[in-house]
């Protein structure tokens, strides 16, 4: 047996007929198993039909109109095996002070081929009403092997980006506060082209990725001011991040990027079952490692950028039984060698949040999105202890009302930034699905700032 494989299903092993079992099964099956067995073949078999699967799809393909205000509406043909998905209200409508009004029309059509291969088509045609611009792309993802990954995608056309990608500012979020409360948080720019990506685990464990890019950016500026409700005294800001490393400001105008990535994940031990229809990872008692590279290559097709960004990070999820369960991060990088034509869409940006609401607890909480956001060495760690009730338990009330505590500290350094710390401590599971934590700022040992963070806590 391969290391770290527990469990193996052999292809086919459901199709082998009676006289093989009786063969190498040291004890013949009672008269309970025969009938057990002959009940699941013959379900098995009335699931897989067309009528049985028909039927199911007409009671799960029933629109409702809240389909499309929380989660969206999916329309499945099962016996076919595909799938129509569009996207709920709230990420279809959207107002920025950049486009105004936003249409963000995306639909995603999925099929799954008999032999379990899965390809996903996301066409998206994006409208603002206020630029008056037109924005159409097209997403795609093939999986190319049925058992282990192994995914090639394609992302092609012209999108809207915040210059953070991996901002946990929502488009619903930001357009609540930019309509009621004059804070328009979302920095936009625009990019044509296209990026062609690969995905595979080349060993158990070891997890490959690799991409390559290339971008027409181009700045976008604020063409409406309007809102819901205006807060005296307080003004719409210029769609330009206010970052201390870029004391001039982060405008750019126009600049063309060719980029190839590299990335790699490690986690030593992994545990897996082997099936017919997929490999399944179980985890493992050691940290997932990683290493990831982008290289931006000048002077062809017109790139006028040159950089190298280097990031090493670990990160583990540790189960300490009656006390609960710590999740960390670590990850420490920075640009290394010459740089050349650097634009604020390249820089290493660092997911903060200035709202009441949040997406992510594992994200900075109280810093602003671009303060220090940075084009030399960084390091950054992420601390979280769910105490799964350990506290609370202890105390009657608390306990009847099932929520759990949970411990939080955020770390950030940069040559601007200092030794950047916050400090959270919050209740989750609050009506069984909310968490609301308390977060207070600090920065070279002095306290800068505290705020309340709500949001999803299971």
């Amino acid at each position: 047996m391969p290391r770290g494989e527990v469990q193996l299903v052999e292809k086919g092993v459901n199709e082998r007929d009676t006289a093989y079992w009786a063969q190498i099964r040291p004890v013949p099956l009672s008269a309970e198993e025969q009938k057990d067995y002959r009940t699941k073949d013959s379900t098995e078999v009335i699931r897989r039909s067309r009528p049985y699967q028909d039927s199911m799809d007409r009671k799960r393909n029933k629109f409702e109109p809240i389909n499309l205000a929380v989660g969206g509406y999916t329309y499945r043909n099962s016996f076919k095996q595909t799938s129509f998905t569009v996207e709920p209200v709230a990420n279809i409508l959207q107002y920025n002070t950049v486009e105004g009004v936003v249409a963000n029309a995306r639909v995603a059509f999925a099929k799954r081929t008999d032999d379990k291969r899965f390809l996903t088509l996301a066409p998206v045609l994006r409208y603002g009403f206020s630029n008056r611009q037109l924005n159409p792309s097209l997403a795609l993802t093939w999986q190319l092997d049925p058992v282990v990954t192994r995914q090639v995608g394609l992302v092609a056309g012209r999108t809207v980006e915040n210059f953070d990608r991996n901002s946990q500012l929502t488009p619903a979020i930001n357009s609540i506060y930019t309509l009621l409360a004059n804070r328009n948080y979302a920095k936009l720019y625009r990019r044509d082209g296209a990026e062609i990506s690969f995905l595979t685990e080349a060993v158990n464990g070891l997890t490959l990725r690799t991409t390559a890019s290339y971008f027409d950016r181009r700045e976008l500026f604020n063409t409406t001011d309007r809102l819901l409700h205006d807060v005296p005294g307080r003004a719409f800001t210029p769609n330009q991040p206010v970052a201390e490393e870029a004391p001039c400001g982060t405008g750019f105008g126009q600049s063309k990027a060719l980029t190839v990535g590299l990335g790699v994940d490690f986690k030593p031990g992994q545990r897996y079952i082997n099936r017919p229809d997929g490999k399944f990872n179980l985890g493992s008692k050691w940290p997932t490692f990683s290493v990831q590279g982008r290289l931006a290559v000048p002077h062809v097709l017109g790139a006028d950028v040159r950089y190298l960004l280097l990031q090493a990070g670990v990160a583990q999820r540790i189960d300490l039984g009656l006390l609960g369960t710590s999740t960390y991060r670590v990850a420490v990088g920075g640009f290394v060698g010459k740089q050349e034509g650097l634009t604020f869409a390249d820089f290493r940006h660092f997911s903060g949040n200035r709202t009441l609401l949040t997406g992510n607890f594992t994200d900075f909480q109280l810093l602003d999105y671009y303060q220090y956001s940075t084009r030399s060495a960084y390091q950054e760690a992420h601390y979280s202890h769910h105490f799964n009730g350990f506290i609370f338990n202890k105390v009657p009330l608390l306990r009847q009302l099932k929520w759990q505590e949970v411990f939080s500290l955020n770390y950030l350094h940069t040559a601007q930034a200092g030794h950047y710390v916050e400090l959270g401590a919050g209740i989750e599971h609050i009506f069984k699905v909310l968490r609301v934590d308390f977060y207070t700022g600090l920065q070279s040992g002095q306290r800068i700032g505290t705020g309340i963070r709500a949001g999803y806590g299971f």
